[in-house]
């Protein structure tokens, strides 16, 4: 994957031109069934991040997004509807790059998720999530309020990698919520 940035110290017109060259140049305009174009509407913004950057988003959830103040707000046309550019798109990037929002396995990013996410991705595709919840005979079946508590007081990186893994399997078995 094609890793994307911008320079909000630099002119606004020539962040916005790095970044339209950014999307440009990893091929993104050739990987979905949108031709390159300024400005794009946010199902258009979510079919480029989806398609070509195979991200897990949609038009509804990149307007979550926004709502929660998570990403900037694209400027407005007439309509008042959303007009997103090329500095938009990169600031959505960076914002599910870092939330991990990526498609299921198998893709591009699969390099980037730990081991344990990838098992989940399987296990989800088999329909075998109750087995890593389940855990093993003599080893406790953790809930949500012990996992937390887990990730409070657990000092590793990779410690905690493997519980934010088993407590999304925890919330998807236990409560039906999927992450």
């Amino acid at each position: 994957m094609h890793v994307f940035s911008r320079n909000p110290a630099a002119d606004p017109v020539d962040d916005l031109e790095s970044c339209a060259e950014a999307i440009r140049a990893s091929g993104w305009w050739n990987r979905c069934d949108l031709a390159e174009q300024w400005p794009l509407t946010t199902e258009q913004a979510a079919e480029l991040l989806s398609d070509a950057g195979e991200f897990d988003v949609d038009a509804e959830s990149l307007a979550d997004l926004i709502d929660r103040r998570l990403i900037p707000s694209p400027a407005k046309d007439d309509n008042s509807q959303l007009e997103w550019n090329a500095t938009d798109i990169v600031c959505a990037v960076g914002l599910l790059n870092n939330r991990q929002q990526w498609q299921p396995t198998p893709s591009g990013h699969d390099a980037c998720k730990h081991p344990c996410q990838l098992a989940l991705e399987q296990a989800r595709a088999t329909d075998e999530v109750d087995a890593i919840v389940a855990g093993m005979a003599g080893v406790p079946r953790f809930d949500v309020r012990h996992l937390l508590e887990l990730l409070v007081v657990t000092d590793i990186g990779e410690g905690r990698r493997k519980l934010v893994t088993l407590l999304k399997s925890v919330l998807e078995v236990d409560h039906g919520v999927v992450i």
